[in-house]
């Protein structure tokens, strides 16, 4: 695409917009989303999500458009697939080859440096894999240590999806109709204020299997906020 980078990420966004808006109206998927409050725009952010669907990434494109976010991806992601290769390669995100630790590292240091000085926000799946039918994978610390290493005033927002692994359980073919696709933004954490990076991790896993539990459960905290969808303008 042969223009800036935040050229690059308004088409993305938009794209994603599309695809937002294509499985609403076109398959009758309802999107939820539940906020707890708000990270610091003034401070660097982290993302840190479950991982369902590619379909997370359009839920998050669109959720977090305006903190301009990056993936931790693997490489092989980089080829082969329409839309989503294209803007892995050429918009900045992080590319790692997971059978190369140092390469890896490297990758995940330049991202954090961007992230350190608000160019962007970083997202990062760690549990490093699609999980199927929706069930929790444990998550691996390493990719968040290599971001907090160089960015280590970050608020980590933690995310929970469910349901995205539904529209893809016939990999698309067709993608199911009426499917409930819910989102749990929050609450931030401090990094900061924890004494190890396991404590860290340990809790953010906490809080996205709370988050399923009680979104599986149909019942949500009263203090949360609940909207139908994000602003789609």
């Amino acid at each position: 695409i042969p223009f800036g980078p935040r050229a690059h990420d308004a088409v993305s966004t938009a794209m994603n917009r599309a695809i937002w808006h294509s499985l609403r109206i076109i398959t009758g998927t309802r999107f939820t989303v539940t906020r707890h409050g708000e990270p610091d725009p003034a401070r660097p952010l982290i993302v840190v999500s479950n991982h369902q669907s590619i379909f997370d990434i359009t839920v998050l494109q669109v959720l977090f458009h305006d903190r301009h976010p990056k993936y931790i991806a693997k490489q092989e992601l980089g080829r082969g697939l329409p839309g989503v290769s294209i803007n892995l390669r050429r918009g900045q995100h992080a590319l790692i080859d997971r059978s190369n630790a140092r390469q890896a590292l490297i990758a995940i240091h330049e991202l954090a440096e961007r992230v350190g000085e608000l160019e962007c926000a970083a997202v990062i799946f760690p549990e490093g894999t699609r999980a199927r039918r929706g069930a929790l994978k444990r998550f691996r610390p390493a990719g968040l240590a290599g971001l907090l290493q160089k960015c280590p005033d970050a608020v980590i927002l933690p995310v929970t999806i469910d349901g995205t692994w539904k529209l893809t359980s016939r990999k698309c073919l067709p993608v199911p109709a009426n499917t409930a696709v819910n989102i749990v933004v929050g609450p931030a954490i401090d990094g900061m204020d924890h004494d190890s990076l396991k404590t860290l991790v340990d809790e953010i896993q906490e809080t996205v299997r709370a988050n399923l539990h009680q979104l599986r459960a149909s019942s949500f905290s009263s203090d949360a906020t609940t909207a139908p969808e994000p602003d789609a303008a």
